[in-house]
C-alpha cells in the first residue's frame, strides 16, 4: 500500500472539486482525506496501490465538476502515515 500527498492548484475551491474527488476515490477504492488550503489550493492524502493512485491522478481531470480546473498537481510520497479506512472530506 502506498500513500501520496497530492497538492492541486487551479480552480479547485468552491466548485465541487473535493466532492468529485471523493466520489472518484470511492469508486476506485482509494482511501485518505482531502481539504481546502488557505491559499486556494486543495491537498489530498491518498492511499492504495500505486496503480490506483496513478489512475486517480491521470483520470481525475475527466471526473471533476465542469466548473473546476486543475492547473497543476504536485505529488509527494509519504512513508510514515496512518492507515485510512475510507476517503473523507475534512
Amino acid at each position: 500500500m502506498e500513500t501520496e500527498k497530492l497538492l492541486f492548484s487551479g480552480r479547485v475551491q468552491g466548485v465541487g472539486f473535493r466532492y468529485s474527488c471523493k466520489i472518484f476515490a470511492d469508486e476506485i477504492g482509494l482511501t485518505g482525506t482531502i481539504h481546502n488550503d488557505s491559499n486556494g489550493n486543495v491537498t489530498a492524502i491518498v492511499q492504495g496501490s500505486q496503480n490506483l493512485i496513478n489512475k486517480f491522478t491521470s483520470e481525475l481531470p475527466n471526473k471533476i465538476s465542469p466548473w473546476a480546473r486543475i492547473a497543476k498537481v504536485e505529488r509527494t510520497k509519504i512513508l510514515d502515515n496512518p492507515v485510512y479506512h475510507d476517503f473523507r472530506i475534512i
